[in-house]
């Protein structure tokens, strides 16, 4: 008879040394995120500026897109030795960025510096999340950083991305005639073209 309370111990023991190991293997899991940032689709055009006198300065206009996207988790699993039987777990998200103008000038030696005054930033975000949104969701439905959500957030990442890059040109060329009514009004001149 000893022996076998001695098995059925260690059967529990086991058992309860692989339910921790699974545990906090999903703890461990269930806490991937994402923080990505960059430049990409960087295109620029050079512009002559002339004034009344005939003086002619050259400036360099750059456009690129921006992004940024985050993941992270907020919450806890549900805790049924505690009395605690709501899985708070939400998997959040913040996909922004932006399309960016610099104004370069370049001086009679050829040296380039930002005109910071003519910058701009066209900004466009993607935000939410994905879990339970009260205690009652929470017993029956969580939705923790996941392999399944990890993918879908690299998925949105890389889309907001390529629209972001398509937005480029139209927003660079819809903003052309604002471009020339700040250089002339910023230095005086009166005649704009583009430089071959």
């Amino acid at each position: 008879m000893p022996p076998k309370i001695t098995y059925m111990k260690d059967i529990n023991m086991k058992l309860l040394i692989m339910i921790m190991l699974i545990t906090i293997s999903y703890s461990i899991f269930s806490q991937e995120k994402r923080n990505l940032a960059g430049n990409f689709a960087q295109t620029s055009q050079y512009l002559i500026a002339e004034n009344d006198e005939g003086q002619k300065t050259k400036f360099r206009i750059e456009y690129f897109a921006y992004s940024e996207g985050k993941m992270w988790q907020t919450g806890h699993n549900s805790r049924p030795l505690e009395g605690d039987f709501t899985d708070t777990r939400k998997c959040n998200w913040n996909i922004s960025g932006n399309i960016q103008r610099k104004v370069l000038i370049e001086s009679a030696i050829g040296v380039e510096g930002e005109y910071k005054p003519l910058s701009k930033v066209f900004t466009i975000s993607d935000i939410g999340d994905l879990g339970a949104d009260n205690p009652i969701e929470g017993l029956f439905y969580a939705r923790a950083c996941n392999t399944a959500a990890t993918t879908d957030f690299d998925v949105r990442y890389v889309n907001f991305k390529k629209a972001l890059e398509k937005k480029l040109p139209s927003i660079k060329e819809l903003e052309r005639k604002t471009l020339d009514e700040d250089l002339k009004a910023a230095f005086k001149v009166t005649k704009i073209s583009t430089a071959r």
